[in-house]
């Protein structure tokens, strides 16, 4: 069995951006109920994951603003203005 190391840990700032970006999402999702199921199915993530983004690494963290941009239908260049 191969193994991986573990990701690398992000910094502080990128964390606050993930929080931001959830709660972004919660706020604006349809659904708002189960975005975070949406969010870590198409993220690839844990739902325990997304609980504590302090443990992501930055692959991680560029899966999530993938998906959040998925979810809501905009583009970077909008999600870099929001978070």
């Amino acid at each position: 069995i191969r193994r991986s190391r573990p990701p690398a840990r992000s910094q502080a700032s990128e964390i606050e951006r993930t929080q931001r970006l959830i709660a972004y999402l919660e706020a604006r999702a349809p659904e708002p109920h189960v975005v975070r199921h949406r969010l870590a199915l198409r993220a690839g993530l844990t739902l325990a994951a997304l609980e504590r983004p302090e443990g992501l690494g930055l692959e991680a963290m560029v899966l999530i603003e993938t998906a959040v941009q998925d979810i809501l239908g905009i583009d970077r260049t909008e999600l870099r203005r929001i978070a």
